[in-house]
């Protein structure tokens, strides 16, 4: 049987290891923007080493939220931040935003496979769903 979590924790260590982090957010800026000119047109003005800084404890937030499924003052603003009365951004870019993440995954971390990806998926999905859900209210 596969722990997930476990996993998911392994992965995302390898990703963000000093040697490999850099590469893993370029690539997954580049792979999430050029997805959509949609969601490039949301990045134009954007500060990318402030916003990879912000993915990097975003990661570790829905991490969180996962393990817990409580909601905390983090993931409330980053709704919030991210609604319709915030940046709007679009329920169907975080679809989006999940598939380049786990693309860049498969291409960063040297011990990745099915299982990997599938940990992703199943990690993010509460803070991706949670995200979604209040994107209007």
């Amino acid at each position: 049987m596969v722990d997930y979590q476990v996993e998911f924790e392994a992965s995302l260590s390898r990703v963000l290891d000093p040697v490999r982090s850099e590469m893993f957010f370029m690539q997954f800026y580049e792979r999430f923007i050029g997805s959509d000119p949609r969601i490039a047109k949301m990045f134009e003005e954007t500060d990318m080493g402030h916003q990879m800084g912000m993915l990097r404890e975003s990661l570790s937030e829905l991490r969180e939220f996962s393990t817990s499924l409580k909601s905390n003052n983090y993931i409330v603003t980053l709704a919030r931040i991210h609604g319709v009365r915030g940046r709007n951004v679009r329920p169907e870019f975080y679809d989006a935003w999940l598939d380049a993440l786990v693309d860049t995954v498969q291409e960063v971390d040297p011990d990745s496979g099915l299982q990997t990806e599938l940990s992703w998926r199943l990690v993010l999905a509460p803070g991706i769903a949670f995200m979604k859900f209040y994107h209007d209210k």
